[in-house]
């Protein structure tokens, strides 16, 4: 019998996939209260103005999917970020980690470790400097048996 990582493909999301992103931000953001944001746009509005946004920013912000037999179970960010130039590396970039989302149905199975690992091995190739990520309580254990630590030196300021 296989298991799931031998069924899961992560991959740099394409153009014509920003809808599956949406659709599944949407899910997302309705996790467990259906009638979430009952004032704010419909469904289709909300996977339209994603995905045009989505598409927009393919040089800054690419997309990764996981799938399990064609079907879209997982999604991240990588928001690339230039940094000024240091003495010893001119051309210096950090990496944010935004948006991960595993369907509910797929969790603990090893998807969100497969998308990490795609994207940390992405990273490295494209010569980033770090990676960050926010993250919630609940899925903070996770990113740190990944290799995430909490850096003492960010400051943040909500506007």
């Amino acid at each position: 019998m296989f298991g799931v990582l031998d069924q899961l493909v992560t991959r740099l999301a394409g153009p014509d996939e920003a809808e599956i992103l949406g659709g599944m931000r949407w899910a997302w953001s309705h996790e467990g209260d259906p009638d979430r944001g009952a004032d704010s746009p419909g469904r289709s509005e909300y996977v339209d103005t994603f995905a045009d946004l989505a598409r927009a920013h393919t040089d800054t912000h690419p997309a990764y999917l996981s799938f399990v037999e064609g079907e879209p179970v997982g999604m991240a960010w990588l928001a690339l970020i230039a940094r000024p130039p240091g003495v010893g590396q001119l051309n210096r970039y950090v990496g944010d980690i935004q948006s991960v989302y595993v369907a509910p149905q797929w969790r603990n199975r090893g998807v969100g470790g497969h998308l990490m690992a795609t994207i940390i091995a992405e990273s490295r190739a494209r010569g980033l400097t770090n990676l960050s990520v926010r993250a919630g309580l609940r899925p903070r254990p996770f990113y740190h048996r990944i290799g995430f630590t909490r850096d003492g030196g960010v400051l943040d300021l909500k506007l």
